[in-house]
């Protein structure tokens, strides 16, 4: 174990398969790969950027929990020092963002010097496999016109991104970069945009979105997005961290369906309880807000857009079929409710 003035041991458990390593362990990904990462006999190790904040709240939910003080900007040495003692690793804190950022790199610099930092620190400490949690947007912009369906062969092309795309492509890159060059295995898990239960009552930019249709958005356009379920995203880290070899691309993305779709769906279920709206703009209003809005802009491009994803590596690593899309959203939606996230009628 590491002895350091800023790491903590909420509850240390004996585990035959050794500790497991998760970064940004307090977001809505980490929590649940650590959830998981102990259902399945690890020890976890969790980064946070402040144990104080933590310490009584996740220890709840993760068994044996250790919590240690870490950011993707923290040093080298500082990183080296975390994953001293740990056995595998999920490398999951990354920026995501709702909103576009006011500088590009505010999320390119994190996503990428993070992983090469933290990837750096697991081979030093003696880690033989990390599993890095990409995402589809590293897969989808291809810049092929009329492209729809997409696979692990598939790579996001620079030019065509946003700067939300460009980190997460440029951190997987720089992933398997690295780990061609030291020998280090690496795994990626690329899911879609995740929903599926919140473990804790806190907002995350999954549960934000849903939260935009339950309060009622005054326009729903029919933009098409890839859904999937965080049970299998988290499911999928442990999979990949214990599958023969090393080195695999696991895409997570069951069903694309269009906004309009999951507002009906939502107003459907908990109609009665939220202000869910199922008004749908007009082609050329959305275009002409194009002009002057950001928002109807990114829009624009998803117009009745439904990809289609190869996820047969993930579903023959999992040895079933992935969890429907509309379930997924919908066990967002309890738990928002649940929790109290978000106003009511």
């Amino acid at each position: 174990r590491v002895h350091c003035p800023w790491h903590t041991v909420i509850n240390t458990m004996a585990s035959a398969k050794g500790v497991c390593l998760v970064t940004g362990v307090s977001g809505f990904v980490g929590l649940h790969v650590a959830k998981a990462a102990a259902e399945a006999g690890y020890t976890v190790r969790g980064t946070v950027r402040s144990i104080e904040k933590y310490k009584d709240t996740l220890s709840a939910i993760v068994p044996g929990l250790e919590l240690v003080e870490a950011e993707l900007t923290s040093s080298d040495e500082h990183w080296l020092e975390v994953a001293k003692g740990c056995a595998v690793c999920c490398h999951v804190a990354s920026p995501f963002p709702l909103s576009k950022p006011k500088h590009e790199d505010d999320l390119i610099k994190p996503a990428v010097e993070g992983t090469t930092r933290v990837l750096k620190a697991c081979h030093a400490a003696g880690i033989k496999r990390v599993v890095v949690t990409s995402s589809c947007a590293a897969v989808y912009e291809t810049g092929v016109k009329d492209q729809v369906k997409f696979g692990p062969d598939d790579w996001s092309d620079l030019s065509n991104c946003d700067a939300y795309h460009k980190s997460k492509t440029m951190a997987e890159r720089a992933a398997r970069d690295f780990a061609a060059e030291s020998g280090l295995e690496v795994s990626t898990v690329n899911p879609s945009m995740i929903m599926g239960p919140l473990l804790q009552a806190r907002a995350c930019s999954s549960s934000d979105m849903v939260k935009m249709f339950l309060e009622g958005m005054p326009l729903t356009p029919p933009a098409g997005i890839p859904f999937c379920d965080i049970r299998d995203v988290s499911a999928l880290h442990i999979k990949a961290l214990e599958a023969p070899e090393g080195g695999g691309r696991y895409i997570v993305c069951p069903e694309s369906l269009l906004m309009t779709e999951v507002a009906a769906m939502l107003k459907e279920k908990m109609g009665d309880r939220y202000n869910v709206k199922t008004r749908s703009p007009p082609w050329f209003l959305l275009k002409m807000a194009s002009f002057f809005d950001s928002g109807a802009a990114s829009m624009m491009p998803l117009w009745k857009l439904k990809r289609e994803f190869d996820c047969s590596a993930s579903t023959a690593l999992l040895g079933r079929d992935l969890m429907p899309a509309p379930e997924a959203i919908l066990a967002m939606a309890e738990s928002i409710d649940q929790f109290d996230l978000a106003k009511k009628k």
